[in-house]
């Protein structure tokens, strides 16, 4: 998702920001803590790397957190027995997979939520 397109569909984009842990009371999602980066010490090829900022630590309120980066699909989707198609996992018209309650979008079908 763009920048302009994410300010249409009323995103809020944070940038260096580093989920650190979900947080919940009961067995419920209330948010996600995170911690404000910094570009810190240089590293391999002189180029900087983030660095977590001290006592930068803050808690966005959230119900649900849907993780969406570093999936591998294929490992995926065998531990959870998803249905797939051609190394894809089938979703349904709403994304949901063949385990009610689980939703797939984006790479690891063939959806094309990557491009919504």
């Amino acid at each position: 998702m763009s920048t302009i397109s994410s300010r249409k569909k009323a995103c809020d984009l944070s940038f260096w920001r580093k989920p650190v842990r979900i947080v919940a009371e009961k067995g419920r999602v209330i948010g996600v803590e995170c911690v404000r980066m910094s570009l810190g010490q240089r590293a391999l090829r002189d180029v900087p790397r983030p660095a977590p900022v001290d006592g930068s630590h803050f808690v966005i309120a959230a119900d649900q957190v849907v993780k969406a980066i570093g999936q591998e699909k294929a490992s995926l989707a065998a531990r959870l027995n998803l249905k797939t198609v051609k190394g894809y996992i089938e979703v349904d018209d709403h994304f949901q997979t063949s385990l009610p309650g689980v939703y797939a979008g984006a790479t690891v079908s063939r959806s094309g939520a990557a491009s919504t």
